[in-house]
């Protein structure tokens, strides 16, 4: 259906009768998109308001924690192994790759637990986790006695063991709370934001650490309290962190919803985009 411009005569524009962000202009035998429907891209200053909301802040400081806590202990793992349980090169690189194969591990149960468990409980869990485990190396370690292998290396591979487990809940939830909390206008700016915090907390972990390896328990009880922040920022903040796809009140899903996760999976950008 044509709908009349000009007035009379036939010569007048002719503009097609559908939706606003659907119609076309005759102009010169030719079609272009209106002008005037064209949506200009969100500014900066919007952009940054928009990432300035209670949720996007709270998870901007757990991904700002997570980041400097977990390179921080990877870089004081090596010399206190060497320290308190004489390790090798060779001791140190069998660790990482024990280490390496625990956390596909845990990355496959975390998977496991998505369709069953909502983003900010396995975002909970995982803080809860890495809290416990870095409490009781901060315990631990001030304790040991250099070179006491026998008695060091149980205690050292069972804590090692619980903040290993820790990660792959917190890698997955915060990037999976992240992009869904986020308006699509603008994620493509926040996840730059995102990967600013997290590089930044990852070159001041290791300076941290790196300059307080020789007292373990000013290090790790840094750590600890960085992860009690953030822990207690989630909980304050434990409503606005619910996705649409959760029940309301309730951290897990109702039987009923269990198979109910396609808000949770769908993909950022629609594959049905219209011409």
């Amino acid at each position: 259906m044509l709908i009349s411009r000009g007035g009379g005569g036939g010569s007048g524009e002719y503009m097609s009768a559908l939706p606003q962000d659907e119609a076309y202009m005759q102009h010169n035998g030719g079609i272009v998109t209106g002008e005037e429907g064209d949506e200009k891209p969100p500014g900066f200053c919007w952009s940054l308001n928009e990432c300035l909301t209670e949720e996007i802040v709270v998870l901007l400081a757990v991904q700002f924690v997570f980041y400097f806590n977990q390179p921080g202990l990877e870089t004081a793992v090596v010399p206190l192994n060497e320290h308190y349980l004489n390790f090798t090169e060779i001791d140190n690189s069998i660790f990482y790759c024990v280490c390496g194969v625990e956390l596909l591990f845990f990355f496959v149960v975390v998977k496991v637990m998505s369709k069953r468990v909502s983003d900010r409980m396995i975002l909970l869990i995982g803080l809860i986790i890495e809290t416990l485990s870095l409490g009781l190396l901060a315990i631990f370690v001030p304790r040991l006695i250099p070179g006491n292998v026998s008695k060091n290396l149980p205690m050292f591979i069972i804590c090692c063991g619980i903040q290993v487990s820790g990660l792959a809940f917190l890698a997955v939830s915060i990037i999976s709370l992240f992009s869904k909390k986020v308006p699509q206008k603008i994620q493509g700016f926040s996840q730059g934001v995102r990967r600013a915090t997290g590089g930044l907390a990852t070159i001041m972990g290791p300076l941290w650490s790196g300059s307080t390896v020789e007292q373990p328990f000013l290090m790790l009880i840094v750590m600890v309290v960085l992860f009690v922040l953030a822990l207690v920022m989630v909980l304050a903040s434990w409503k606005r962190l619910k996705t649409k796809s959760e029940p309301a009140g309730k951290g897990f899903p109702s039987p009923s919803n269990i198979l109910n996760v396609e808000s949770e999976t769908e993909p950022l950008i629609p594959t049905d985009v219209q011409a």
